[in-house]
């Protein structure tokens, strides 16, 4: 347990080594420490248990490993988790109950990764949700109802993938989101209600893809929109009442 002498009681600096696995018990009694820093490793594998009797650990950071799997149970009992970063690893999906039994999550940051697909569920019993980061994956798809039911996020980031298609219902129960960000992906159609129920977003980013028609009420419902970027596609056609309703509109 050499490596629990390492740490300070209340936050964990372990960052820039050349840490390949992580055993269970690693961090074992430990009940006053809030913040782990276990960034800039080689990390692989993580065990089930790892991550265990934190009770007040508060952020966990392992960004910039090789971690290519999330396992249902990484990360059991982490009650007052508030903020996870995975950002730059080799992830390449993520499970159903991933994030289970982090009751307090407020943001994720699963950036730079090589996720394929978001599955129904894999963000489910997160309350206090109000932030998800995915941009720079590889997402060719999201199923419906992926994100539903997270009143309180905020913002979604899902640019620079490969998104061809969202589908109608993709993004319900988002009634909290204010950003939503879609650029640099394949996107050609987008149904027509997929931004419905967004009624407090405030900036949309659909530049950068290959949307050649946007049928006429797809931002019917979007009120309080303010920045709408579509530039970088394949628009021939604007239809007459496209943009109506859009009262506060500051950037298009």
């Amino acid at each position: 347990m050499a490596i629990v002498k390492l740490l300070k009681k209340v936050h964990g600096y372990l960052s820039n080594n050349a840490i390949v696995k992580i055993e269970n018990g690693s961090f074992a009694n430990l009940p006053s420490l809030k913040y782990l820093d276990l960034s800039n490793n080689a990390i692989v594998k993580i065990e089930n248990g790892s991550f265990a009797n934190l009770p007040n650990l508060t952020g966990l950071s392992l960004s910039n490993n090789a971690i290519v799997k999330i396992e249902n149970g990484f990360f059991g009992n982490l009650p007052n988790l508030t903020g996870l970063d995975l950002s730059r690893n080799a992830i390449e999906k993520i499970e159903n109950g991933s994030f289970a039994n982090l009751p307090k999550l407020e943001q994720i940051d699963l950036s730079n990764n090589a996720i394929v697909k978001i599955e129904n569920g894999s963000f489910a019993n997160l309350p206090y949700l109000f932030e998800v980061l995915l941009s720079n994956n590889s997402i060719v798809k999201i199923e419906n109802g992926s994100f539903a039911n997270h009143p309180r996020l905020t913002g979604l980031k899902l640019g620079n993938n490969k998104i061809s298609t969202i589908e109608q219902g993709t993004f319900r129960n988002l009634s909290g989101l204010e950003y939503l960000f879609l650029q640099n992906n394949s996107i050609s159609t987008i149904e027509q209600g997929t931004f419905k129920n967004l009624s407090n977003i405030r900036g949309l980013n659909l530049g950068n893809n290959k949307i050649s028609t946007i049928e006429q009420g797809t931002f019917r419902n979007l009120s309080n929109i303010k920045y709408l970027l579509l530039s970088d596609n394949k628009i021939s056609k604007i239809e007459r009442g496209l943009f109506e309703n859009l009262t506060r509109i500051w950037t298009l």
